[in-house]
Parts: C-alpha cells; sequence; structure tokens
C-alpha cells in the first residue's frame, strides 16, 4: 500500500469537504411557501372586505339618517343576521335559502357546461382553420357584443318562460369569452413546433395533447374564466325576468316587490361569496396550476 505524502492528504481532505458540502446542500430542503401566502391572501382579502364593510355602512347610515322615511337601507349587521336566520331553518318566501341556491347553481352549471362544450369544439376548429377563422369569428364577435338581457326576447320566444330560457340566456352570454380565447391560443402556437411535430409522425390526436393544448392551456383557462363570470352575472338577471319561481335572482325580486330589502341584501351576499368563490379558489388553482406545469410561474 502506497503512503500517500502530506500534500496528497491535504488535497484529499480538501475533496472531501466539498463533497460533503455539495451533498449538505442538496438535501437542504427547500422552503415552502403555501403557509405565507395564504396568510397574505386572508389578509389582503379581510382588508378589502372591511373597506366594503366601512363604505356600506356609511352609506347606510347617510341615507337614514337624511333620507330615510318608510323604508330604511338596510345595514351590514341587520343583514347579517337575517342572513343566519335563513341558514337556521327560516324560510325566504316559502322554500329555504337552501332550495334558492340549489336552484341558481343547477341552472348555472347546465347553463355555464354547454357554452364551455360547445366554446372549446368551435374554438379549437377556429383555431386550427385560417379561413374558417376569418369567417366564423364575425358571428362569435356579435354574439359577445350583445348583452345578455338582450337575449331575452329571444329566450322567451323559443322556450317560453322557466328554466330553458334562463339556462339558453346563460349559455349564450358566456359560450363567446371560450371560443375566442380558446382560437387565440390554439392560433399562438409556434408553427415551427406543428411542422415538426408533422414531421416525426406525430397524429393530430396525440398533436392536442403534446402540442397544441399545452401552448393554449393559459389562454383556454382565461376564457373559461371570462365566461364563467359572464355567466354568472347574468342567470341572477335571468331569474328576475323568465318567470322561475325558485332561486336567488327571484328572490331579490321578490324582496324588491315586497320592500323587503334586508332580504334582498342577504340574496346580494350569497351572489358574492359563490362568485369569489369560483373565481379567487376554483379557478386562480386552476390556473396556477396549469402555469406551474408550463413553467410560467414556478415559484411564484
Amino acid at each position: 500500500m502506497r503512503i500517500l505524502s502530506s500534500s496528497e492528504k491535504k488535497r484529499n481532505e480538501i475533496g472531501e469537504k466539498i463533497r460533503n458540502s455539495r451533498s449538505d446542500t442538496e438535501t437542504i430542503p427547500l422552503k415552502n411557501d403555501l403557509p405565507e401566502r395564504i396568510l397574505k391572501g386572508s389578509l389582503i382579502f379581510l382588508a378589502g372586505l372591511m373597506i366594503v364593510l366601512i363604505v356600506w355602512s356609511v352609506v347606510a347610515w347617510w341615507y337614514n339618517t337624511y333620507h330615510a322615511y318608510s323604508i330604511t337601507f338596510p345595514e351590514p349587521a341587520e343583514t347579517l343576521r337575517q342572513l343566519w336566520s335563513y341558514m337556521t331553518g327560516e324560510k325566504m318566501f316559502t322554500v329555504s335559502i337552501y332550495t334558492h341556491l340549489s336552484a341558481s347553481l343547477q341552472r348555472w352549471m347546465i347553463g355555464y357546461a354547454i357554452a364551455a362544450l360547445l366554446g372549446l369544439i368551435a374554438g379549437m376548429i377556429l383555431g386550427l382553420s385560417e379561413k374558417i377563422h376569418d369567417i366564423l369569428i364575425v358571428p362569435v364577435n356579435i354574439v359577445q357584443m350583445i348583452p345578455g338581457l338582450a337575449w331575452i326576447p329571444v329566450a322567451l320566444l323559443l322556450f317560453g318562460l322557466g328554466n330553458n330560457s334562463a339556462i339558453f340566456i346563460i349559455a349564450v352570454s358566456a359560450v363567446a369569452p371560450v371560443i375566442i380565447n380558446t382560437a387565440t391560443g390554439i392560433r399562438r402556437v409556434p408553427r415551427v413546433n406543428i411542422r415538426t411535430a408533422q414531421m416525426v409522425g406525430v397524429s393530430r390526436t396525440k398533436m392536442f395533447d403534446t402540442v397544441l393544448l399545452p401552448f393554449a392551456t393559459v389562454d383556454i383557462i382565461t376564457g373559461m374564466r371570462i365566461g364563467m363570470a359572464n355567466a354568472w352575472r347574468v342567470l341572477i338577471a335571468a331569474e328576475m325576468v323568465v318567470g322561475v319561481v325558485v332561486g336567488l335572482g327571484y328572490g331579490i325580486d321578490q324582496a324588491i316587490y315586497m320592500n323587503d330589502y334586508v332580504t334582498s341584501f342577504v340574496c346580494i351576499i350569497l351572489i358574492c361569496v359563490i362568485g369569489l368563490f369560483i373565481e379567487k379558489v376554483v379557478f386562480a388553482r386552476i390556473e396556477r396550476y396549469a402555469k406551474e406545469k408550463l413553467g410560467a410561474e414556478v415559484g411564484q
């Protein structure tokens, strides 16, 4: 066995220290910033909520002090008490508040599902064909320009009063953003990527999975979010007009008719809470997950 010189021993010791330091560095656990992000997001949300409650309270105080005669402006505490009463068993226009919620959500989900399905299919067709896009994007833009409530005469002529009219208005109000953003996302895919995939023999079906959808995912999700917001807003207005007998929009309409403005504000709170949950929790998580998968928002 060869005896190492002092210089060789020194070099071996230094090399061992370097390897150990690298090993230690590689095993250092990454910091989990999820709790910090949740706390930060919660504080920001609470700050915004406080602003809303303060403005609401000031407006209610000003109106009730200087302008109220027979009808007062509902205050936050009064509205929340009434909401709690409805949630704990008190009926809202002969049925429970959960029945109203269920009816509105069911109409929204059916109409939005129709819009999302048709929008994705049409958007992909428009995105893949230049000629079809140039022709059909014109009627799609026309549909997008028509406000949701402007479809009420069409809905009543086609479906009469009731659920079907409300679902039609929801679907037609949500479909255009899905089509436009899906087509835009697919058209933004670099042509060189498509040609390269074709050269290596990628099939049309596989092209969607490996080339088109990964590039278009963020745009598609954006279109779905815009469509969702359009659908939720027009749902409430449609329920107030097309003759349904249960739902949050129906509750607002009945409350106004009976001068029960506290109940109308209860419905408005529920509309805001559900809309915020769908937008800020469901779709925000889906969008963040998609961006992280695509490497667009890693570590943010």
